[in-house]
């Protein structure tokens, strides 16, 4: 909340009617791109501090401006490990826009490149730090880059064609960004269009400025199509199978930077507005009561109260119960395996919180046979195969599908558990699983 203040008031220059104004659409905007203000995924929260950092990038006036962006591309990069990406794409947004405002001629300004230079520094010293934060801890996580064979293979052709095919489809599909009422309901590529509309238009109505909209424009739609082109090859390249052709939770990363393009967007228009008060207020009052009541049920739910709901409360505590046992023969350096047979995964996502600084496993949480078409995330391999080089396992729930294949990985003495944590043990190259819970 606090980083989407800063940004109306950063863009809107101080305006109060029209910071208001924005700072009201940008929660509904948060909502409209399906995230919320209870749930535990960063990136709702990487969404708002890129718009920060991208308001800050092109309002930069003073010193102190530029140390505040430094400290922002910073923080950016260790939000999430995409930031690293984003840092960069604000950087080449900093860059554009201080070109199409300052002419050519400011490729010559050393106070410029010095710019450069020291927010180039802010990320890559974030990105060090935080990997050798990691490393104390053996958190460090280096992907097996795949052979030049695997990619010449046919299974990777098969794999390649069927995740574009998908990411075409997903990207025409109604619901990427949504309204109550289902009034307004826009595609990815809609939304996009909708955005490069609003540049142009507002461009034409502000020419004094008409450079400069137009670089953000072109800067930001850009870097949205390089930012989910790289999304893209990371399904290919580091997502599990099942993960990859599927585009598993594509519209929640693609959104962080969709939402500060059409908060930028958003932004420009509503400064454009006329200065006038009276004009403004009726302006600003007929948007706000527009929108709010399109505005999804949602967020007025969230308003009123955010309460954990009882069910998520309790998977959450049955994950710490078997963490809080796990934890006392743990050691430094340790590693655990996360299942819960057919699941969405937020029982994963609280494991590796709770587990803290061990390093826990990322994906295939629920493994095996496939539970269905609408299994995006059931990886087909058994438990040797996907926790060998991990020394505990922590099961949340197991089924019949899950022992039928990992049964035989029961040392002797040790019984199948539907819920429980056990030790992995590599005997004579051969992989064991062992009760801790009894």
């Amino acid at each position: 909340m606090s980083a989407l203040l800063f940004s109306a008031s950063r863009l809107t220059k101080g305006n109060l009617v029209k910071t208001a104004l924005l700072f009201v659409l940008s929660i509904v905007f948060v909502y409209s791109f399906n995230y919320s203000l209870s749930n535990i995924y960063a990136d709702s929260l990487l969404a708002a501090y890129l718009t920060a950092t991208l308001a800050t990038a092109i309002t930069i006036k003073r010193k102190t401006d530029l140390a505040i962006l430094f400290l922002a591309m910073f923080v950016l990069v260790l939000v999430k490990q995409i930031g690293l990406v984003l840092s960069l794409l604000v950087l080449f947004t900093f860059f554009s826009y201080n070109i199409a405002k300052y002419g050519v001629g400011h490729l010559k300004n050393k106070k410029f490149y010095l710019q450069i230079i020291i927010l180039s520094i802010a990320i890559i010293v974030s990105y060090y730090s935080w990997s050798i934060y990691l490393s104390i801890y053996s958190q460090v996580e280096n992907p097996i880059p795949k052979s030049l064979d695997y990619f010449m293979s046919s299974e990777f052709h098969s794999k390649f064609e069927a995740t574009v095919n998908e990411f075409i489809a997903r990207i025409f599909n109604n619901g990427y960004f949504n309204t109550g009422h289902g009034i307004i309901n826009l595609s990815f590529i809609t939304l996009l269009i909708a955005c490069v509309l609003v540049f142009v238009v507002t461009s034409i109505i502000n020419k004094k400025q008409s450079k400069e909209i137009i670089t953000i424009g072109l800067s930001m739609v850009f870097s949205f199509a390089l930012y989910n082109l790289f999304l893209l090859f990371c399904y290919l390249v580091f997502f599990s199978e099942y993960e990859c052709v599927r585009l598993a939770s594509f519209e929640r990363y693609s959104a962080t930077y969709s939402y500060a393009l059409f908060f930028m967007a958003s932004a420009i228009l509503i400064s454009s507005l006329p200065e006038k008060k009276i004009a403004s207020l009726i302006y600003s009052v007929v948007i706000i009561v527009s929108i709010l009541y399109l505005s999804p049920e949602k967020m007025f739910k969230d308003f009123q109260k955010i309460v954990p709901g009882e069910y998520n409360y309790q998977r959450r505590m049955n994950v710490e119960r078997l963490v809080a046992e796990l934890r006392g023969y743990m050691k430094e350096g340790d590693t655990s395996y996360f299942i819960y047979q057919n699941s969405n995964g937020f029982e994963n996502f609280v494991y590796s919180y709770l587990q803290l600084p061990f390093k826990t496993s990322r994906d295939c949480w629920t493994i095996g046979k496939s539970y269905g078409n609408d299994d995006i995330y059931t990886c087909n391999r058994n438990i040797s195969e996907v926790a060998s080089g991990y020394k505990y396992l922590t099961i949340y729930k197991a089924d019949d599908n899950f022992w039928n294949d990992n049964k035989k990985f029961l040392s002797e003495g040790s019984s199948a558990m539907e819920s429980g944590n056990y030790k992995i043990e590599i005997t004579d190259g051969k992989f064991y699983l062992k009760n801790i819970t009894q």
